[in-house]
């Protein structure tokens, strides 16, 4: 059978191949970075790897050509921290504290190995065993973010991610457990080591860059549309959600639980913004709406409703703990203080309606739940605590 035509699947092809791909991924993080500012730094540490990556096999290739301490302790040295520096970057990532010392430990385990071969002239055997249990330990610390953490396992990216640090780390265990064993030749990649073995490693790991950085993209990628879909749901001015994002989140509340609306509403805004002007009018109105999400738990929502109106949805909150909320909020604000450009501080005073749903009392079902007729409720409250003189909370 005639051989198909094309550039052989040789060491040296590999080796260049992949060094040439590890300089693009490096190219193509760095564009997509000035793209994602959230996700700059992550996307930074990814190019630094795939630069390493390049290093690595460049030296490898140029095994023979060059000095083999330069080609032997430099690519190895390239090497262990590609992975070093992917882990750091998923960790970014997800904005999760990376293992600083399970990375320094095994980083130094991997190179010590290499050193120590190089030092003393050892059969490269060594380097072998520690720089492959290295890796295989990494890949563990890889598969396990992306299993255990609680964005990570949300991703897109993050099961393909997770298959290929599993097929790593099995690799690397087999071929450190080998070595081990003396079962298996030294690894000495070169240009020339073109046994089944050796064009095997080089094939997984040309793999494994490509697949991770697929993987790594799609990540940031998928975290970027959040990030934008997350900030159309937002005011731009006060930070808190639209009234139409929030009208579709509250959609999602159980009706069997209780619950309380609140309709709140800056005193004497217009005046604010006759006698200090409409920009100042705005640091109230963002510093109001700071105050009030403070005084939410995470189940809750706030939302801007329109003009200097903001409601508020608490989940499984009853009468009693509504009008507290209210109370308190109208305190916290009569206490707080805008403080101007200029140095001045403008004093500004709330104004609380609120509303309860029941929800489902023992074996008594709950009232159906209309947010609409809720929200008048809220608003009537309103307009009650503003004609008894504002600055209070009222209860409907």
């Amino acid at each position: 059978m005639s051989r198909l035509p094309g550039p052989p699947l040789d060491a040296a092809t590999l080796l260049f191949a992949t060094a040439l791909m590890g300089f693009v991924m490096a190219a193509f993080a760095l564009s997509a970075a000035r793209a994602m500012p959230a996700q700059r730094d992550s996307l930074r540490l990814w190019a630094g790897a795939m630069v390493a990556t390049g290093v690595a096999f460049l030296l490898y290739y140029l095994r023979g050509h060059i000095d083999w301490y330069l080609s032997f302790i430099g690519g190895n040295a390239a090497a262990i921290l590609i992975p070093s520096l992917l882990l750091r970057a998923q960790y970014q990532l997800v904005q999760a504290p990376p293992p600083r010392r399970a990375l320094m430990a095994t980083g130094v385990w991997g190179f010590g190995g290499v050193a120590v071969s190089a030092a003393l002239q050892w059969d490269a055997n060594l380097a072998a065993i520690t720089m492959s249990s290295s890796l295989a330990a990494m890949a563990l610390l890889y598969g396990r973010i992306m299993t255990s953490h609680p964005v990570a396992r949300t991703l897109p990216g993050a099961p393909f991610a997770a298959l290929v640090a599993l097929a790593c780390f099995i690799s690397f265990t087999w071929r450190a457990a080998m070595a081990l064993l003396g079962e298996l030749p030294p690894i000495n990649i070169t240009r020339t080591s073109d046994g089944p073995a050796h064009l095997g490693s080089l094939v997984a790991g040309g793999l494994f860059i490509a697949g991770a950085s697929i993987s790594f993209f799609s990540m940031a990628h998928e975290l970027r549309r959040r990030e934008v879909l997350e900030h159309a749901r937002r005011d731009g001015l006060t930070g808190v959600l639209t009234r139409t994002a929030f009208f579709e989140a509250a959609e999602q509340l159980d009706p069997t639980r209780p619950c309380a609306v609140a309709m709140i509403d800056l005193d004497h805004f217009k005046q604010v913004n006759d006698e200090h002007g409409h920009a100042n009018g705005d640091l109230a109105l963002a510093h109001m709406a700071r105050l009030i999400a403070g005084g939410v738990r995470g189940q809750d929502l706030v939302g801007r409703y329109g003009g200097e109106e903001f409601c508020v949805l608490l989940r499984h909150c009853g009468t009693t703990e509504a009008l507290g909320f209210g109370e308190r909020l109208v305190q916290q604000a009569r206490r707080s203080a805008v403080r101007l450009p200029d140095g001045r501080r403008l004093q500004c005073t709330l104004s609380v309606g609120m509303a309860c749903h029941p929800g489902q009392d023992g074996g008594v079902p709950a009232p159906a739940f209309q947010l609409d007729a809720l929200l008048r409720q809220a608003d009537n409250a309103l307009y009650r605590a503003k004609h008894a003189g504002r600055n209070q909370a009222v209860l409907a």
